[in-house]
């Protein structure tokens, strides 16, 4: 990354086995770059200071919620400035979120209902195999949060959001100290195989 600009290089490779594991890792960390770029640019990095009344044995998956509403956000912005960012962010969505998606069942516990808000904010519910239970109880409302997050548009008050989010998940009865089960970026160690041609939504509102 120079100055705005990103330079590539590929190698060329006659295997076709190696040449696929250089175009999937390729694909993978110039995805992860411009992620991380994207928040750069448009996450508020005060987060901390506007939750740090919460106690401390919740924080860790109250940062994780935030993480699950800005992830889509960002990136639909990074793709909306640097239209090359597209297919780069669009293949981390086919190669992790959409198998995912082919797999979720409910177990009724605090992971399950994150891991569907984060799937039906990436690949949209419809391509979900299963329901989550807590959700459709309460779409209305997590619709209502979820939809006045992606319409802020000052990086510094949508934390106040995901507080207020936080507040009424919990009085719901959702557990904030159970250990987070984290299904997003940071996790995963692997490119995967290839399969998936979908598009990757993202920033978008649960469909």
């Amino acid at each position: 990354f120079f100055f705005g600009k990103v330079k590539e290089q590929y190698y060329p490779v006659d295997d076709a086995e190696k040449r696929q594991i250089v175009h999937d890792t390729m694909m993978y960390a110039m995805g992860l770059f411009y992620h991380e770029y994207g928040h750069v640019l448009f996450t508020s990095f005060m987060f901390m200071d506007y939750v740090k009344d919460i106690p401390v044995e919740h924080l860790d998956r109250v940062k994780y919620l935030f993480n699950i509403l800005e992830d889509p956000l960002i990136e639909a912005q990074i793709k909306a400035k640097i239209r090359r960012a597209r297919p780069y962010l669009n293949y981390l969505v086919d190669k992790l979120f959409v198998p995912m998606g082919g797999t979720y069942s409910d177990s009724g516990d605090t992971n399950s209902l994150f891991s569907y808000l984060l799937l039906a904010l990436r690949i949209g519910r419809k391509n979900i195999s299963g329901s989550c239970a807590f959700y459709d109880k309460h779409s209305e409302k997590i619709n209502e949060y979820v939809s006045r997050y992606y319409r802020e548009t000052d990086g510094e008050k949508r934390p106040l959001i995901v507080k207020e989010f936080y507040e009424f998940l919990l009085a719901e009865g959702i557990d904030f100290t159970t250990p987070v089960e984290d299904k997003s970026y940071s996790t995963v160690s692997s490119v995967g195989t290839p399969g998936s041609s979908g598009s990757g939504s993202s920033g978008t509102a649960p469909s």
